[in-house]
């Protein structure tokens, strides 16, 4: 979407043509910034903070594109709160053209839609064993994110414990606490209760995101691990039984419009390699199922579910309200994902993580002025 702007009043002919030419330099200038792949690299640089990277780049290109006696404000993100709003043909003298800009009246605006990042970084709790530490680095590049990383049983509380003591209303210390596949107990020699403080995080404003090696490793049958299942909305029971193999090979989207699967349609299919493991849980609403296996093995019900989500404002039976949502992935996806041999369905698992830890993009503008001028 591109819309253009001109300040010109009624002018003589010779000079609205000189207006329709700013208009064509302006809107070509953002055409060949989309058509290079430009504006997406410089939209990359902001998801990694890299604000410098993102400035100069588009300096450097605008200045390639627009003639000599051309200049520019190049503004990212919405005007009013925008992103990134000091790109001028010459970075350090941000004052001098702001003063420029506001004096000059021959000028005109193109404006073009964009997907950015959010405008605050997530900050997420990650437990990382075996594989899944492949997939958080996957995961760092696609989305502007601050991920602690544990894979220590004692960090890994130290950590909760920090989420629990620095809440404050509204302002959780950590925003998800992820744990794509702990393939241990995290609750060894008498820790069973520490499972407690993950229900006591969510209800500070937390949200929980797991995969299904998680609650296998996790099954010892006390109160504590029984609340937590609750609070990921799955019956508690005994550890679910492991399957792969023929047919699970594809994970069918059958909720469009949740928060997780929003980006795709219904009847999609996510590819998974059927080398790793499946788990059986029961949810306890069968409508938070919004992701099921295309296809039922032998001996297990159907249809077998693939991504639970429990909703936010949900009253627990021991903590009371939690206000955020928690994601079951009731499979290993970081592996299937990141296998060295046969790695599919990344790009679709990348996305759904990113949506069930919260991270939601936004459609902003990006705004280019330009006038005729000497540079400052």
């Amino acid at each position: 979407m591109v819309s253009m702007a001109s300040f010109a009043g009624h002018e003589p002919i010779y000079q609205q043509v000189g207006f329709l030419r700013l208009e064509r330099y302006a809107n070509d200038a953002l055409e060949v910034l989309q058509l290079t792949g430009t504006m997406d690299t410089i939209i990359n640089y902001l998801k990694q903070s890299y604000l410098e990277n993102a400035e100069n780049l588009a300096v450097t290109e605008l200045r390639k594109i627009l003639p000599s006696e051309i200049q520019f404000r190049l503004i990212i993100g919405d005007e009013n709160s925008p992103r990134l709003d000091n790109i001028f043909p010459t970075p350090g003298k941000h004052a001098e053209w702001i003063a420029t800009f506001q004096k000059e009246k021959e000028m005109v605006k193109a404006v073009r839609a964009a997907i950015l990042p959010p405008k605050e970084k997530l900050k997420i709790l990650a437990w990382v064993d075996n594989d899944d530490e492949n997939f958080v680095s996957q995961l760092l590049i696609s989305a502007s994110v601050d991920i602690k990383s544990v894979n220590n049983i004692a960090s890994f509380w130290n950590e909760v414990d920090a989420a629990i003591v620095n809440w404050q209303p509204g302002h959780p210390y950590y925003d998800t606490i992820f744990i794509p596949d702990a393939e241990v107990d995290l609750a060894p020699n008498g820790m069973a209760s520490k499972i407690a403080d993950l229900i006591i995080y969510q209800k500070r404003d937390g949200r929980v995101v797991v995969g299904g090696s998680t609650l296998y490793h996790n099954c010892q049958l006390t109160t504590a691990d029984g609340y937590f299942w609750e609070s990921l909305g799955i019956q508690w029971g005994t550890p679910p039984p492991e399957i792969s193999g023929p047919p699970l090979d594809n994970m069918c989207i059958i909720n469009s419009e949740n928060f997780v699967t929003l980006p795709y349609s219904k009847g999609d299919n996510i590819e998974y390699n059927q080398n790793y493991t499946q788990y059986v849980y029961t949810p306890r609403d069968t409508s938070w199922v919004v992701a099921q296996w295309e296809d039922t093995p032998d001996g297990v019900a159907a249809p077998p579910s693939g991504i639970i989500v429990r909703p936010a404002g949900y009253n627990h039976s021991w903590a009371g309200l939690l206000p955020k949502p928690a994601v079951l992935f009731n499979m290993r996806f970081a592996q299937s994902a990141t296998d060295a041999d046969n790695s599919m369905g990344t790009a679709d698992w990348i996305t759904l993580i990113k949506r069930a830890i919260g991270y939601e993009e936004v459609l902003e503008t990006i705004s280019l002025y330009v006038w005729r001028g000497p540079p400052v």
